[in-house]
Order: C-alpha cells, then sequence, then structure tokens
C-alpha cells in the first residue's frame, strides 16, 4: 500500500490531522473512523480496508482523526461536531487537494457522523460499514441521497442486518447492502472482504461507481 502524507487542515475553529494519499485523476475518498471515546481513530483496521479498497480503485484517500482524536485539535462532540468534520475534509480534498469528485466511507460512528452532516453532503456519494443504528440514533428524517452501499456482518449487534435494512428503507431505498457472514462488528478475519466488497462497488465499470 502507498504510504501516505500525514497533514494538517482547517476544521470549525480546530485544526485536524489526516494521512493523505495520492492517485491521479480527479477522485478522492474521505475516511471517518469508529467512537473515539471507545478508542477509534483513522488507524483502525476497517479503516484502513476502506482505505485500501480506494486506493485499489485508483482514488486518493484522506483519512482523518475527528476532534479530539490523535493530534486533532479539541474535543469529543457527540456527533454534530464530528459531522463539522467531515464536512471540512470534504471541502478540503474539493478546494486544496484539488479533487472536485469526493466519495465519504464511514465505520461505525463515522457512518453516524455522516448521517448527521446529511444535506451538507448533497449527493456526494457514500459508502458505510458497519453504521451502529442499534447503538446510536442515527436521523431519519431526510434522504441520504448520494448513500449507494451498506455493509455490515451478520452477528454485529450494533449494527444488525434488519435494523440496517429498514434504516436504508427509510433514507436511502436504493442503496444496495451486503451483509458478511459470520462477521461482526469489527470484522476480525473478514477484513479482506469488506475490501472487496467496496472496490467492486467502486469499480469504474459498476453501475453503482462514483459520478
Amino acid at each position: 500500500m502507498p504510504q501516505g502524507s500525514r497533514i494538517m487542515f482547517p476544521g470549525q475553529g480546530v485544526g485536524l490531522e489526516g494521512v493523505y494519499t495520492e492517485k491521479p485523476g480527479d477522485r478522492a475518498a474521505v475516511l471517518c473512523h469508529p467512537h473515539p471515546l471507545y478508542g477509534g481513530d483513522m488507524d483502525n483496521p476497517v479503516v484502513l480496508a476502506m482505505e485500501a479498497a480506494c486506493l485499489d480503485c485508483g482514488i486518493s484517500t484522506l483519512r482523518f482523526n475527528f476532534r479530539g482524536t490523535g493530534r486533532s485539535e479539541g474535543f469529543h462532540a457527540d456527533g454534530p461536531g464530528e459531522a463539522e468534520d467531515l464536512l471540512a475534509a470534504a471541502a478540503h480534498c474539493e478546494k486544496v487537494l484539488k479533487k472536485p469528485s469526493v466519495l465519504v466511507c464511514g465505520y461505525s460512528f463515522g457512518a453516524y457522523a455522516m448521517a448527521l452532516a446529511g444535506s451538507g453532503l448533497g449527493d456526494t456519494p457514500m459508502i458505510m460499514v458497519a453504521p451502529a443504528v442499534a447503538f446510536l440514533s442515527f436521523p431519519r428524517e431526510h434522504r441520504l441521497s448520494g448513500l449507494g452501499l451498506a455493509v455490515a456482518g451478520a452477528r454485529d449487534a450494533y449494527a444488525p442486518p434488519d435494523l440496517v435494512r429498514r434504516y436504508l428503507e427509510m433514507v436511502a431505498p436504493e442503496a444496495g447492502l451486503h451483509v458478511i457472514e459470520n462477521a461482526d462488528h469489527f470484522f476480525w478475519g473478514h477484513l479482506d472482504e469488506v475490501r472487496m466488497i467496496i472496490a467492486a462497488h467502486l469499480r469504474p465499470s459498476d453501475k453503482k461507481s462514483l459520478h
């Protein structure tokens, strides 16, 4: 895997730490990590699997630490502040890194931040991995028009496939749901499957590729 460059970029009143890996072209993926109060950060194995999938498809990646995590400034903000961090990362890709076609991938709490960002993301293509709908209060009052794929483990107590499916029916009825058999919330032993599922979704030949 190519080595990325460690960067700092501005959020809403905080500096945010990230790792950016450049690929040719105008596409970039912003990668959002799991809950920081439970040890989540941008070096999480599932985040790295999402990163690898994007790089496999020739998409630049920016994984970053939410406020209060790692070297990112500020304090944990229970979701709304992290949604601002996500929007800042997407804006940094577009305006500073000159990658106008942005994709957002979020794992667990990272998916929650995506849901809270909601209308701020517009029709930005989105992928959720193990959205923790049984643990966090995901908003359901508005459509996530860009959400194209969700990945869940069949044995995930935080993102049970049945609840994830109901959530998708409300906010993104056209999104696909891929359930990995025998996988729990952490995808131990199934990280390669996560990588392959996301890569298959992103390949230009796929009907659901970036637009």
